[in-house]
């Protein structure tokens, strides 16, 4: 059964901006502080480490330490190393792992391309019961990106974006400018929601919480990029429906998630397609998902390009798309494929 948004005290709402049903948010909700400065090596001392999957040694859940050197990970107990090649990392995320819903854990995605085995790593201290795991995933991270290891090596003039990094990271231009549109609270998590991502930076009228009247954002320059005119895509996240999964769409799912489509609630900016989609099979990271392309038509009768990229993981549906004024689609398109090949879903369930 899919959780139902939870009402959320004055404080909380203030502060985000955001409640049970989607409401304009500037930030995304706040995560824990990660490590100013990373000096390597680095050991995080008295962790818990299992393996979840597959994995490049075997061993039991093992109590030790874990230290990050430049181009490695060991994880030492009293009678033996196993190492990690820092090349062989692929994704780090946090959260809960199946057959376990009571605990969160730090995990690690290793293989040659594709995170191919698993390896969980939480706090050890106080008996199991210490507060550490998110720091540790935090300096784990903060340590990845100074590496440039798993999803943090991107290309040359791209940036991580790791907001959400629970569900997802990938990369964008490192000129452009992600803004949080919205973001939907469930049970203390922010499971969707909508990201723009523009090269023109959206400012805001007013900070997230501000009082005062009129829209958060600038309207003049949320129109441009919701139309189409200035080069852009969205991510929008939204409730997974039945038949969608990240093995694929069944015959259910799609036909709902055309529904979707055609009632407008898959992309930002408003109007109606103006034929049925096309649909075709695409692999994103390791989900197989849809990509529908049509043309949208305004409320004004313009019209602009569509196209839609659609990957359930989890309880979550995942849209990556756009829309163009013609003349300009390839261009967006293009840059859109490129962040596209760089989306890494969480290792969690």
């Amino acid at each position: 059964m899919r959780p139902a948004p939870r009402a959320i005290g004055p404080a909380l709402l203030l502060a985000l901006l955001v409640g049970p049903a989607e409401q304009p948010a500037g930030e995304a909700p706040p995560a824990a502080e990660a490590p100013a400065e990373i000096t390597l090596p680095l050991t995080i001392e008295n962790v818990w480490f299992t393996r979840k999957s597959g994995a490049p040694f075997r061993f039991s859940p093992s109590s030790g330490d874990l230290t990050i050197r430049d181009d490695v990970l060991t994880f030492s107990t009293r009678k033996r190393a196993h190492e990690i090649p820092v090349q062989r990392l692929r994704v780090v995320s946090f959260g809960k792992t199946p057959g376990d819903v009571d605990t969160d854990w730090v995990l690690l995605g290793i293989g040659e391309r594709r995170a191919e085995s698993v390896v969980a790593i939480r706090d050890g201290s106080k008996f199991g019961y210490g507060q550490r795991s998110r720091e540790i995933f935090e300096t784990l991270k903060a340590a990845l990106k100074t590496l440039r290891a798993a999803q943090y090596d991107v290309a040359d003039g791209f940036r991580a974006y790791d907001v959400f990094d629970e569900q997802f990271t990938f990369a964008i231009p490192e000129d452009w400018a992600a803004y949080v549109a919205s973001v939907t609270i469930v049970d203390d998590r922010a499971p969707w929601g909508r990201v723009l991502v523009s090269q023109e930076a959206i400012p805001r009228e007013r900070e997230p919480g501000e009082p005062g009247p009129g829209p958060v954002a600038d309207p003049r320059v949320l129109e441009r990029v919701l139309a189409g005119r200035v080069p852009a895509f969205f991510v929008e996240r939204r409730a997974v429906e039945p038949g969608m999964a990240c093995a694929g769409f069944s015959r259910k799912g799609t036909a709902r998630l055309l529904g979707l489509a055609a009632e407008g609630r898959l992309f930002p900016g408003g109007g109606r397609l103006a034929a049925a989609p096309d649909v075709s099979p695409e692999l994103v990271d390791r989900c197989q998902g849809l990509r529908l392309r049509s043309r949208v038509v305004g409320d004004d009768g313009t019209s602009a390009e569509l196209d839609l990229h659609a990957i359930a993981r989890g309880d979550t549906l995942f849209v990556f798309g756009l829309r163009a004024v013609p003349d300009r689609y390839e261009e967006f398109r293009r840059t859109l494929d490129a962040c596209l090949s760089t989306v890494r879903f969480s290792i969690a369930e």
